[in-house]
């Protein structure tokens, strides 16, 4: 039986004797005709990418990197389509979600992060999904269109400012897995609001928005939606809703929309087009294998972050292409994937529930259900 999960669920944490759910329904989960006239996000010109993930070795009885009190990994949550027995099953979604509640966090004096200099550390939370058969044309012309992999990511990036007191701001990424290096030209985007018009390079896509302060405890939703537009052509949605001490800081909203140049050819037929994808393997890497993953890492460029103390409460969904509704994903395991790591984290399922516990410890990249 699968679980079902609220969009835009506040989740409150009443210490280790309980956890109180307070919903809050979002209006729709499909904002595609938003307007975005207050919009809070703004382009950068350059940004120090993240080193591109290392090709992992998997196999069926634990996948993802190897976790250690001397070896980081990406720790959260993580669909890997594979149950903890070892078998294997895979499917595919049209949108992608985590929740994380943070309890207790302590940097150790991290300085914020600076997307455009690559200084600073801090933390990043990160909601990675593998968008597959998304269709993209190089130029107008359709003989230069191919059916490709994209790797989308959903970031709030944390830095420290005080004892309880955070800095958080937006980062969306795009990554080309089909071309060489991760590349994203120009021409293969239509449209990014609000960053449209940046000049993508041979990098990435990306968008961030400005800062916003949280004070412990704080709680961050984030969700990304991919389907193909009536214009025929392949997009992906970008969502987030923070909030501090229960009061909203930022979103609920569409933060960020980004349209492929598919020259209004996509099928509008749905899955497997413009999907994403678990179980199955992506263009990028062959053997590696499709995940939805929600990770506490470090905050960008490869970096490894050690965290002194932490306590966080983590869940991970996905939205079924038959279903209306967002469900906790079938299986999860604590190692995630993405470039960036964390030393110092630990994740358990005490509760058997839907709210996997992460605090201080060392992880070994368990099957958390």
């Amino acid at each position: 039986m699968r679980t079902k999960l609220v969009v835009g669920a506040m989740l409150l944490i009443l210490g280790m004797s309980g956890v109180l759910v307070v919903t809050t329904p979002i209006s729709s989960i499909r904002l595609a005709s938003t307007s975005h006239s207050s919009q809070k996000a703004s382009p950068l010109s350059s940004l120090a990418p993240p080193r591109l993930p290392q090709k992992l070795k998997k196999h069926s009885a634990n996948p993802g990197p190897a976790c250690s009190a001397t070896t980081s990994c990406p720790v959260g949550v993580t669909d890997w389509g594979i149950t903890p027995s070892g078998s294997t099953y895979s499917y595919n979604a049209e949108g992608a979600i985590s929740f994380v509640h943070f309890n207790r966090l302590y940097l150790d004096g991290c300085a914020e992060y600076n997307a455009t200099t690559g200084g600073g550390c801090g933390m990043s939370n990160q909601l990675n999904a593998i968008n597959e058969n998304v269709l993209e044309c190089a130029t107008s012309a359709s003989s230069s269109c191919l059916l490709g992999d994209y790797w989308p990511q959903d970031v709030a990036e944390i830095s420290q400012t005080g004892a309880t007191t955070f800095s958080i701001y937006m980062l969306d990424n795009i990554w080309n897995f089909t071309a060489s290096g991760a590349g994203m030209p120009a021409p293969l985007i239509l449209t990014g609001s609000p960053c449209d018009g940046e000049n993508y390079g041979t990098a990435r896509y990306a968008c961030t928005t400005s800062s916003f302060s949280v004070t412990l405890p704080f709680y961050v939703e984030m969700w990304m939606y991919s389907y193909v537009n009536p214009s025929h052509n392949a997009e992906v949605d970008f969502y987030a809703w923070v909030t501090s001490n229960g009061a909203t800081v930022f979103g609920p909203e569409r933060w960020d929309n980004v349209t492929f140049n598919s020259d209004g050819l996509a099928s509008t037929s749905g899955c497997p087009n413009a999907c994403f994808n678990v179980g199955g393997t992506n263009g990028k890497y062959g053997s590696e294998t499709d995940s939805i993953s929600n990770v506490v890492v470090g905050a960008a460029g490869g970096v490894t972050l050690d965290v002194p103390a932490i306590q966080v409460y983590m869940s991970t969904g996905y939205l079924p292409t038959t279903t209306s509704g967002y469900y906790l994903v079938p299986h999860a395991w604590s190692s995630g994937f993405t470039g960036e790591t964390t030393l110092n984290v630990m994740m358990s399922n005490p509760f058997s529930s839907t709210n996997e516990l992460g605090e201080t410890g060392t992880d070994a990249n368990v099957a958390l259900y």
